[in-house]
């Protein structure tokens, strides 16, 4: 019975001090891009490594940046041949990036692993719950 009343009042000390992790500064949304080959190839030697790698050398592009179809500088011919696809990502703390000093790191992975697989450009939003379950998420981003 003692260390019931001890658990307790651990619980409660918690609960009075506890101050959540605030989410990543920057974006909730992005466009990862295909490179054609060169990016296959990584994508190949990334699932034979056990390992995560740093993706500095192919930041992730945002929609309205030079480069993304959306400018005036590209052509309309090289928009009609490149392929996109949407991708929304919905769930808690992980998906919101919750611990992640820059940048939201789960989505932007996700989605680049996804565009290397199927060799198109990758748009995608990240919508989620700070330590939300199922019954949580679903009543604050679904309804």
């Amino acid at each position: 019975a003692a260390g019931g009343g001890v658990v307790i009042a651990q619980s409660m000390y918690l609960l009075s001090v506890y101050v959540p992790m605030p989410a990543p500064p920057g974006d909730t949304f992005g466009l990862e891009r295909w490179h054609g080959a060169a990016a296959a190839a990584a994508a190949a030697q990334r699932s034979l490594s056990p390992l995560p790698h740093d993706h500095a050398d192919a930041p992730a592009h945002r929609p309205g940046q030079s480069g993304d179809g959306s400018s005036a500088s590209g052509t309309a011919s090289a928009r009609a041949l490149r392929q996109r696809r949407n991708v929304l990502i919905i769930g808690d703390s992980l998906v919101v990036g919750i611990g992640c000093k820059d940048m939201l790191v789960l989505p932007q992975s996700l989605c680049r692993q996804i565009s290397d697989l199927l060799q198109v450009d990758i748009s995608w939003r990240a919508v989620g719950v700070n330590g939300g379950d199922v019954r949580t998420i679903h009543k604050e981003v679904l309804e």
